[in-house]
C-alpha cells in the first residue's frame, strides 16, 4: 500500500526542520509517494500533579527530549526491530542519531545499521520546548490487512525496545532532574493509503461485438 502521513503540513515541514538542524541523511525514496511530514497536535506526554523546584524556584522551561532504551532495562538489541516493514517486505530498524529517532533499513545487509550505509525509512523528533512529536516518512509502509481498510494504523511497536520521552526541569540557579522515561512508540501511528478508484467508460467504436 502507498503511504499518506496524514495531511501534508507546511508547519509540520518547518518544525522538524528548526527542531533538528543534524539533517537526517541517507534517505530512502519511493515512486509512488512524496515525502510525507506530520506533527502531533498537543504534548506526547502530561504532567501527573505539579512540578517542585524547590527554594531556588523554578529556571528556564521544562526541557522534552527522546530516548531509545532496552524495556526491562539492560542493552539494546544489536538491531532494534521498529515491529514495521516497508511495503516491499524490508524490516525498519531503530537507532538514535542526534536529536532523533531514526528507523532504517538493512540496505546493505551487513546485519547492521548506520547512517552510512543504510536507508532511512522515517525519523521521528520532538520539540523541545512544546513536547510535540514530529515525524518524516521517506518510504511508504507495509499495511497487512486487504480489501477497503484504508485507515489501517501500522503502529510503531519496537521489538525489546522503546521509543521514550524524558522531561528535564531546571530550578533558578542551575540544578537539573529528569523525568521517568514515558513509553510513547505506540503514538507513532502511520496510516494506510488506498488506491483511487479509476473511471470507465463504454467503448462504442471498437469494443463492441455484433452477431449477423
Amino acid at each position: 500500500s502507498d503511504e499518506q502521513m496524514l495531511t501534508m503540513s507546511l508547519d509540520a515541514y518547518k518544525q522538524f526542520l528548526t527542531e533538528n538542524r543534524n539533517k537526517v541523511i541517507s534517505t530512502g525514496s519511493d515512486a509512488d509517494m512524496v515525502t510525507q511530514y506530520a506533527l502531533g497536535a498537543a504534548a506526547a506526554v502530561s504532567l501527573v500533579g505539579t512540578t517542585a523546584y524547590g527554594a531556588d524556584g523554578q529556571g528556564p522551561a521544562p526541557k522534552f527530549e527522546l530516548s531509545l532504551t532496552a524495556t526491562g532495562g539492560g542493552a539494546l538489541p544489536a538491531l532494534v526491530d521498529s515491529g514495521l516493514t516497508t511495503t516491499a517486505g524490508a524490516p525498519i530498524y531503530l537507532v538514535k542519531e542526534g536529536n532523533l529517532i531514526v528507523g532504517r533499513v538493512d540496505t546493505n545487509g551487513d546485519n547492521a545499521i548506520s547512517s552510512a550505509d543504510d536507508k532511512a525509512v522515517f525519523a521521528i523528533a520532538i520539540d523541545s520546548v512544546t513536547g510535540k512529536l514530529a515525524v518524516v516518512q521517506f518510504e511508504s509502509i507495509f499495511n497487512p490487512t486487504p480489501g477497503a481498510s484504508y485507515d489501517e494504523e501500522a503502529i510503531l511497536a519496537p521489538v525489546g525496545a522503546a521509543v521514550n520521552v524524558v522531561v528535564t526541569i531546571e530550578d533558578g540557579d542551575g540544578d537539573t532532574i529528569a523525568s521517568d522515561a514515558v513509553d510513547v512508540s505506540g503514538q507513532i501511528k502511520f496510516e494506510d493509503d488506498g488506491p483511487t478508484a479509476p473511471s470507465y467508460t463504454a467503448n462504442l467504436s471498437t469494443g463492441t461485438v455484433t452477431l449477423d
